[in-house]
């Protein structure tokens, strides 16, 4: 599939070639030649479009990042598609690993809520508005206005005195 003018359809043997050399137009044209079959492949494993999706543009991440390090070896059969697939097969299996995790690690999260202190304040919210938690707040104002709080900042008054006599 190769869209540049002037030049004819390479076979994927010689595409690999040139990506051994860490040309980026091969591995434009194998991705255009087998992306599908390789999203098709990642589908099949993992039964999810989205994670096909993130397997299909690993695999060819994967695969620039080994030529740009020139860590390709020749190719032996006469197309790309049963290499591609084996590096598919090694994603599907990282995705799969990684959804598991993230399962176990939510499970996991969710006994500990349930161990938590349960959430009392909106009967703390309910408790004020009625008289007698108004009476109970402006008893305990009255007694930290004694102790010397202060309301504003939580200091007490002492210390304030103690800086400005010092």
């Amino acid at each position: 599939m190769d869209d540049r003018p002037g030049q004819a359809v390479a076979s994927d043997r010689e595409l690999w070639e040139r990506l051994r050399e860490a040309d980026e137009y091969p591995l434009s044209d194998l991705f255009h030649r087998h992306s599908d079959a390789v999203y098709n492949f990642a589908f099949r494993r993992t039964g999810s479009w989205s994670i096909a999706e993130d397997v299909v543009q690993a695999t060819f991440t994967m695969l620039w990042r080994r030529a740009t390090d020139h860590r390709i070896d020749a190719l032996t059969l006469e197309t790309a598609r049963p290499l591609l697939l084996s590096i598919a097969r090694l994603e599907c299996n990282h995705a799969t690993r990684s959804v598991r995790r993230l399962r176990a690690l939510r499970d996991r999260l969710q006994l500990n809520r349930t161990d938590s202190v349960p959430d009392h304040s909106a009967e703390t919210a309910a408790e004020r508005h009625r008289p007698e938690g108004r009476a109970r707040d402006q008893d305990q104002e009255r007694l930290a206005r004694r102790r010397g709080v202060d309301d504003r900042d939580g200091r007490t008054q002492r210390r304030r005195q103690r800086r400005t006599a010092g």
